[in-house]
């Protein structure tokens, strides 16, 4: 099997816990795509671009959760936006996750998740432990 195939396969894996996890996750058809990630079709004049990319530490000596790591994780993503954005799709989506069972907050993520504000251009940002099925939406109004 590739290592492109494998990789969708994660990816699908992923994003169907995260269907099953987010309880306002719109019905529609998802079809997988390259960039984004998937397009989830609800109708004929709408859809969504969803990235998923792992969270893990783009910077190094901060905790991968820390609002520092999270916001440079974000800001790798701005670059491929505007290519997703020439899809003319009606939302877009980005789902950071997390599926290593060793990697996990040292504080409560929930509380942080509250206060914590990020830029992004992205319609709506996700953090989504897959392990324990938590997803929190990232503000990103700020």
């Amino acid at each position: 099997m590739s290592s492109f195939r494998d990789k969708k396969i994660k990816e699908l894996l992923t994003i169907e816990l995260f269907r099953d996890r987010y309880k306002d996750f719109p019905k529609g058809d998802l079809i997988a795509s390259e960039s984004p990630d998937f397009i989830l079709s609800i109708g004929p004049k709408k859809k969504i671009g969803l990235e998923l990319t792992r969270l893990h530490q783009q910077i190094t000596g901060t905790d991968p959760f820390s609002h520092e790591n999270i916001s440079a994780c974000l800001l790798q993503k701005e670059e491929k936006l505007r290519l997703y954005r020439k899809k003319k799709l009606q939302e877009y989506w980005l789902i950071l996750y997390v599926q290593d069972p060793a990697l996990r907050p040292r504080y409560n993520l929930h509380n942080k998740m509250i206060v914590w504000k990020f830029n992004s251009g992205y319609n709506r940002v996700f953090l989504f432990n897959s392990i324990s099925g938590e997803v929190f939406i990232l503000d990103t109004s700020g």
